[in-house]
């Protein structure tokens, strides 16, 4: 689940993809930073759970 810029709920472990970087996360909770304004397509990959994606809306300052 996305509220804001955390995914909570997430199967552990997994990876988050964004763009072409792979992040692993070994907890059920992330908080999503991003360096740039813009929208982003974010996967969550936890073989052997189906692949979720989310667009996360990073407004500029």
């Amino acid at each position: 689940m996305l509220e804001g810029h955390v995914l909570r709920g997430l199967p552990a472990p997994c990876f988050i993809k964004i763009a072409d970087s792979a992040y692993a996360c070994n907890d059920t909770v992330a908080e999503l930073s991003f360096e740039h304004a813009g929208t982003f397509q974010v996967t969550v990959e936890a073989w052997p759970y189906l692949n979720k994606e989310f667009t996360v809306e990073n407004p500029p300052l």
